[in-house]
């Protein structure tokens, strides 16, 4: 079972506090989890590759695809080895959403941001798992995605064809290479030996400074 964090989901739907929300909502929140669980089938596939980062070409080099963005090299120098991940909430929990959406708009918010916490939650899960996998000790660095910053989100193409997520994990793209199942991620994940830039907050690294999703750093 995937464990979500109910300050995750309160965050996407706006919520700065968790003690802002009324225990209404916070039922809410509970019951359509429940039913998430039932519809989703998380799945995921991965592909481990040694990487070259050239901050001044503003590149990063793979053996099977170079990708062009100052962001992601900034983000990604020091690292020796990254991860090109992909996983889904699968198409059930699209159908879930928008079934309420027709039927009870308010759930079906409540339930978009249950399944974007629970996309994130998982995600969170199997790297967890991946770097515990590694013959060697790693550090990751935050998973960092087509459409931040200066990545572009057209290289969401390169990252389905190398991992044949079509096949393996059933996730496809549109002409506008958004994701279908929606609630799904495309992910690069740094591997460094050092700790020091390792886990932290993802949101550091976004310009999108006034994002009203936007993590607040932990007091």
């Amino acid at each position: 079972m995937i464990e979500v964090c109910t300050r995750e989901v309160l965050r996407y739907l706006g919520y700065k506090k968790r003690n802002t929300a009324t225990p209404e909502v916070l039922a809410d929140v509970d019951s359509c989890l429940q039913e998430l669980r039932q519809a989703a089938a998380p799945r995921d596939i991965y592909r481990i590759f040694p990487c070259q980062v050239d901050t001044q070409a503003v590149s990063v080099m793979l053996p099977c695809a170079t990708f062009k963005s100052r962001n992601l090299a900034r983000h990604l120098a020091g690292c020796q080895e990254a991860v090109l991940f992909a996983a889904t909430l699968g198409s059930g929990v699209d159908i879930l959403i928008h079934r309420y959406s027709q039927l009870q708009i308010s759930r079906a918010v409540i339930l978009q941001a249950c399944a974007a916490a629970m996309v994130e939650a998982f995600c969170d899960a199997r790297q967890a798992e991946i770097l515990s996998a590694l013959p060697q000790r790693r550090y990751a660095r935050p998973r960092f995605s087509p459409g931040y910053g200066d990545f572009a989100l057209e290289n969401q193409k390169t990252f389905t064809a190398i991992l044949e997520t079509s096949k393996r994990i059933g996730l496809t793209l549109t002409e506008g290479d958004l994701m279908a199942p929606t609630k799904s991620v495309t992910a690069i994940i740094g591997l460094d030996e050092n700790p020091t830039r390792a886990g932290g907050n993802p949101c550091v690294e976004c310009s999108l400074a006034h994002c009203a999703y936007r993590r607040l750093e932990e007091r």
